[in-house]
């Protein structure tokens, strides 16, 4: 332990040998005692805290020896702020509180947390595809019936116009078809309605039911034509069509994430179904033309469309199916030979619609036969189309049973690793705790006072080298335990010597001398006398320095009391000075107050006047656009005299026609007179349109005298309208005139304010002016007052340097001097 720790301040003015001897006979007991090891670690036996107590109950008071003492304890302010640190250390070293078991349990819940967040995402995503899987199964069942009633209806669109025109056939196999597709209807209704149980789908699909009602009661009604049936039926498939879609982007077949699904879907519920509706509309229209034996370029252009729309359907359809058979074989065995016998008949159907339609003006194929090839091959294209989609829910199944079941493994898996790891970890705590514990336990009786016990772990990790430098360092501190008594026992008596003599210096006997000895208190003596030596140097010359300050502060006293006669006298001075200043800075405020005031009063005139001007600006203007607008109205006015005018000319065309047909009308009534009985007929009309030509002459003067009227209230119009704009033009030069005398009565009030504000800046830079000086003699007065003050302090502090000095020298003569000891001896 550090001496300062120990003693502090020694203050040993008065003491005796025996008192010296006494202290540091107690410091050599806690040097001998600090070499012990306690408390588990090795270390002073008491803290600095207990051992300042020892030495304060040990040592001297002020009862006992009149204020002498040899320790001052450290000031409570600063164990204090060392104990609140201590503190702090311990509150943030939060894990050095743990045992290493609590340690390595936080590891490994460290490490489970670890394992389970990215476990629990993967059980999340497998847990997302099943679902997702669940919910694309709930649409398999109701897409099948949907491409089962899409068959049905279109069967049902082929028999219902053959019924129409009067085959019974076709009748009663359309009431059979009908009773089919109602029960279809039937067994899809709990799979909309419950199964997928989606409040818009089946809202379609109530609409798609209620469009098809309407369409059987006007069949049976027979109030509607066989083209309005075939469009009717259609109407109904594109509501299945739309529907199957809903049916499918609800469940998430039409985003199915797997690409031999996808492409399966793609086929199964989009292709092939429109394949089918483009054959089923050409069988129709085919086996119609080879009837009738011959086409218009407007059907053959609906069976070339036709027939091209089912190319590119077959071409996506089997494109995207077979994409999907090249990638899943068990798919392909189930629909390989299927999909190829379903392709030959499609393009042989192709080929004889070109070759036997297309490729004829005159058409001789049977037409049964025709329907009979088409209609096979749309069968035979739903099957593969049913079973297209069979296997797309048998495809989804086992994506779900796969996706159980790696999640049961990787679950599995990792639960086991969990529960090994758990094993090892154990062991391998175990491996580090129970040498720590021993090596604590051999701490613990090291700190009991057994100083013979030693670790002894012979492990070959970092715990056993850790233990055996421990057992060194054991040894190592008893070995050196024992040197550092020796020593200090020989440190203590050179003390003892040091002491004796730092008494003789506090005695103020700066001649006394410390024994240098050989040993680490040597250096110390030697400083000792080197400090008195030099510290006897200093008073010598501190003697001769206060008695020159003593006469140097007597002449400064008597400079001091002149300086502050000619302060005294310049404060007065200027004082007056600042009363002037005063009276002149506010006569300056009054004039530029003043000329603010005018400044403000000109400024409001330029303001009206630049008001007024703007008035009469937009007077002279909204006068010109009367002027504008009353030059327009008149060319209006001329033009409607013009027109009128045209009137006049039309007027007297119909006047012409009505006189002629007058002259007409009479001729006919002669002619008709003429012709006896036989031409009464004619009389009555003749008389008839004599009197339309008299009406029609009638209306044309009617007519002529409003034109005339119309004539001459436009001249007064125009000659209205002349005078208004003459006055217009009058008011606008008066208004230009009104502008300009405005405009030059602004410049002269510009040229007043001007001036104003020259008076105004002129003034306000004055009065500025004024007032900095009457601040700038404030200060000079302030300060002149602040001088004299000091000074008056100055000769109060003379004064007392005066006293200072007589007292220094006083204070420095109860030294004794080497020089002193030497006089006294002579």
């Amino acid at each position: 332990m550090n001496e300062e720790h120990v003693l502090e301040e020694i203050n040993t003015e008065g003491w005796t040998s025996e008192e010296i001897s006494r202290a540091y006979e107690r410091r050599s007991e806690l040097a001998r005692q600090n070499i012990s090891i306690e408390g588990g670690k090795a270390s002073e036996v008491r803290t600095e805290d207990e051992q300042s107590d020892f030495l304060r109950e040990e040592s001297p008071t002020d009862d006992d020896y009149g204020g002498r003492h040899y320790y001052e304890p450290v000031p409570q302010a600063i164990e204090d702020q060392a104990i609140e640190e201590d503190e702090g250390r311990e509150e943030a070293d939060l894990f050095s509180r743990l045992l290493l078991s609590q340690k390595f349990l936080i590891l490994g819940v460290l490490a489970l947390i670890m394992v389970a967040i990215p476990l629990g995402f993967y059980v999340a995503r497998m847990q997302q595809d099943i679902t997702y899987a669940n919910s694309e199964l709930k649409g398999i069942d109701p897409t099948l019936s949907m491409v089962k009633l899409v068959q049905l209806t279109q069967q049902h669109r082929a028999l219902t116009s053959p019924a129409l025109g009067g085959d019974a056939a076709s009748s009663t196999a359309r009431v059979s078809k009908l009773k089919e597709i109602t029960d279809a209807m039937s067994a899809l209704d709990p799979l909309i309605n419950v199964q997928l149980n989606n409040p818009s789908i089946a809202k379609d699909w109530g609409n798609a039911k209620t469009h098809w009602q309407a369409l059987l009661d006007q069949v049976k009604s027979g109030k509607i034509t066989t083209p309005e049936s075939i469009a009717a039926h259609t109407n109904v498939l594109n509501d299945y069509f739309a529907l199957t879609d809903r049916i499918a982007d609800f469940t998430g077949l039409a985003l199915d994430p797997n690409a031999d699904s996808y492409y399966m879907m793609r086929s199964g519920l989009y292709a092939m179904p429109k394949l089918a509706e483009a054959l089923d509309r050409t069988d129709a229209i085919g086996t119609e033309l080879l009837a009738l034996k011959q086409a218009d370029s407007a059907q053959r252009a609906v069976i070339t469309s036709l027939l091209s729309l089912a190319k590119s359907n077959q071409k996506e359809g089997f494109e995207q199916l077979q994409k999907t058979l090249d990638k899943n074989e068990t798919a392909k065995d189930a629909l390989q030979s299927l999909v190829t016998k379903t392709l030959n008949r499609l393009d042989k159907i192709a080929k004889l619609t070109e070759s036997e339609i297309l490729g004829k003006q005159s058409f001789n194929y049977d037409p049964k036969t025709y329907n009979g090839d088409i209609k096979s091959t749309v069968v035979g294209l739903y099957l593969l189309n049913t079973s297209t989609l069979e296997q797309l829910g048998k495809l989804i199944e086992t994506r779900k049973a796969r996706l159980l079941k790696d999640l049961l493994i990787v679950a599995g898996g990792i639960l086991a690793l969990a529960i090994i790891s758990l094993i090892i970890a154990y062991f391998v705590s175990l491996s580090v705790t129970r040498p720590v514990e021993h090596l604590v336990g051999v701490m613990r009786q090291l700190a009991s006072g057994d100083s013979t016990v030693r670790a002894n772990i012979q492990s070959l990790d970092e715990i056993g080298v850790l233990a055996r430098q421990f057992d060194t360092m054991v040894d190592q501190r008893e070995t050196v335990s024992a040197k550092i008594q020796h020593e200090n026992e020989t440190l203590n008596n050179s003390i003892i010597n040091l002491l004796e003599a730092v008494a003789a210096l506090a005695q103020r006997d700066l001649t006394v001398k410390a024994p240098v000895a050989d040993d680490i208190t040597g250096p110390v003596g030697d400083a000792l006398n080197y400090l008195s030596d030099e510290t006897a140097k200093v008073l010598k010359r501190v003697v001769q320095i206060a008695g020159n300050v003593a006469s140097v502060s007597q002449q400064v006293k008597a400079q001091s009391d002149t300086v502050i006669e000619n302060a005294a006298e310049e404060n007065r001075e200027v004082e007056r000075s600042a009363v002037e200043l005063s009276a002149a800075s506010e006569v300056m405020l009054d004039i530029a107050k003043l000329a603010l005031s005018c400044n403000e009063a000109a400024t409001k005139a330029i303001l009206n006047t630049d008001k007024a001007q703007v008035t009469v600006l937009s007077t002279v203007q909204g006068i010109t656009s009367i002027r504008d607008t009353i030059r327009e109205t008149e060319k209006r006015i001329k033009r409607l005299g013009e027109r009128s005018q045209e009137i006049g000319s039309v007027v007297t065309i119909i006047n012409g026609i009505a006189e002629r047909t007058h002259i007409l009308a009479l001729n006919a009534s002669m002619h008709a007179a003429s012709a006896g009985e036989a031409g009464k007929g004619f009389a009555v009309v003749a008389n008839e349109v004599q009197k339309l030509a008299e009406n029609a002459r009638e209306a044309t003067m009617q007519i002529s005298n409003l034109v005339n009227n119309i004539q001459v209230e436009t001249a007064d119009t125009v000659t209205t309208m002349n005078d208004a704009i003459s006055q217009v033009v009058q008011g606008t030069t008066l208004a230009q005139q009104a502008g300009s005398e405005m405009r030059e009565t602004r410049e002269t009030t510009a040229e007043l304010v001007q001036l104003v504000q020259r008076i105004a800046d002129n003034s306000k830079a004055q009065a500025e002016t004024t007032q900095k000086l009457k601040e700038r003699s404030m200060l000079i007065q302030k300060s002149s007052a602040e001088t004299f003050q000091q000074l008056k302090d100055q000769g109060v502090q003379t004064d007392r340097l005066v006293g200072f000095s007589g007292n220094l020298v006083q204070s420095v003569g109860v030294f004794t001097l080497p020089k002193d000891r030497e006089a006294e001896a002579a």
